[in-house]
């Protein structure tokens, strides 16, 4: 198992745009912009 802390940043993410009062499609697409981001460090990956 490796936790990779997308989840964590898209969260992070989502609850500043929440707090912010951004639009609700404009922060969920944020959102998975940085945990797309965050699954591409090659740190963040499963191998094997």
């Amino acid at each position: 198992m490796n936790t990779s802390g997308a989840g964590d940043a898209a969260a992070g993410v989502f609850f500043v745009g929440a707090i912010n009062n951004k639009p609700l499609g404009e922060t969920l697409s944020r959102a998975a912009q940085m945990a797309s981001r965050v699954l591409k460090v090659p740190g963040s990956l499963v191998l094997g």
